[in-house]
């Protein structure tokens, strides 16, 4: 994979598709590189004629990997990240796509740089995280009316935190099990999913940073005030049976983002599987025909 260098750090992208075509950017997931976005889904938005980008996130995949204790970071951050790579590859305007805390970082971008972005999906994200993070971080905080996430996700980050693996192997089975929690009611693709950890654990070498999203993620834990800025189309897709975020979040969300349109996605979890990402594309597609540019 190509590296851009930014000027705060250094980022993994692949493109799928013309470089002149009109830009797409893929946003994955906390602690997650870009590898994890199909490339069934990035090769059916590149052949309806979009430049897609799936990028690791720093502190993920290829891309810099960072001391949080001496250099912290917030969402903003990673938001910013992900304009600096549009300079760098000479994009002016693009359309953004998000899953979950990729989600997060771009609704910030969205709200920062209105002027540059043409539309945002939404995939099984939230804009106010602070009932997730309290729950799986093992506090009883009153964190508002949302809903926090299953008990099964809770019950993994108990574990996790009581005997976390030690040796590789066990480590991997653990990834594997945690995104088996993702999934919703149309099976859990195993084989897939066990094929892109192993991958994303090579490119880590060993590495553990990827863990400080979630640090990241508790300083910009509501994002209203960001939201309230957002004025380009939204398309919000949400799962009903999202284990981390339930349906209600995605309501809120379109409450609070102005021209924003949402989509319930039966039987699909906080992760689609490929089968349900190529729906999403064919979702995307739609509302992105609708927008100029």
């Amino acid at each position: 994979m190509p590296i851009a260098t930014t000027r705060s750090v250094s980022l993994a992208y692949e493109v799928f598709g013309s470089k002149e075509a009109p830009a797409i950017f893929l946003v994955m997931g906390a602690m997650n590189p870009g590898l994890f976005w199909p490339e069934s889904f990035c090769d059916a938005l590149a052949t309806a004629g979009f430049q897609v980008i799936r990028y690791d996130q720093r502190d993920t995949g290829s891309s810099t990997k960072v001391d949080y204790t001496t250099t912290p970071y917030s969402l903003a951050d990673l938001a910013n990240d992900l304009i600096e790579l549009a300079d760098a590859l000479r994009i002016r305007s693009f359309h953004l796509v998000g899953l979950s805390l990729g989600g997060a970082v771009a609704q910030i971008v969205a709200s920062q740089s209105g002027e540059r972005c043409l539309s945002l999906t939404l995939i099984s994200s939230t804009v106010d995280s602070r009932p997730y993070n309290a729950a799986m971080a093992g506090t009883n905080q009153d964190v508002g009316p949302l809903s926090p996430p299953d008990k099964s996700l809770v019950e993994y980050a108990e574990v996790m935190r009581e005997s976390a693996p030690t040796s590789e192997a066990e480590i991997l089975e653990s990834i594997v099990e945690g995104w088996r929690l993702f999934y919703g009611d149309n099976g859990f693709p195993g084989e897939d999913v066990r094929r892109r950890v192993e991958r994303a654990r090579a490119l880590e070498q060993g590495s553990t940073s990827s863990l400080n999203h979630a640090l990241a993620a508790l300083v910009e834990e509501t994002r209203e005030a960001y939201v309230e800025e957002i004025t380009c189309p939204t398309l919000i897709l949400h799962g009903t049976e999202d284990k981390a975020f339930g349906v209600d979040h995605a309501k809120y969300s379109q409450t609070v983002i102005k021209n924003s349109k949402l989509m319930l996605l039966e039987g699909v979890g906080h992760m689609p599987d490929e089968r349900e990402f190529i729906v999403v594309s064919q979702q995307i597609l739609r509302e992105i025909g609708k927008c100029a540019g």
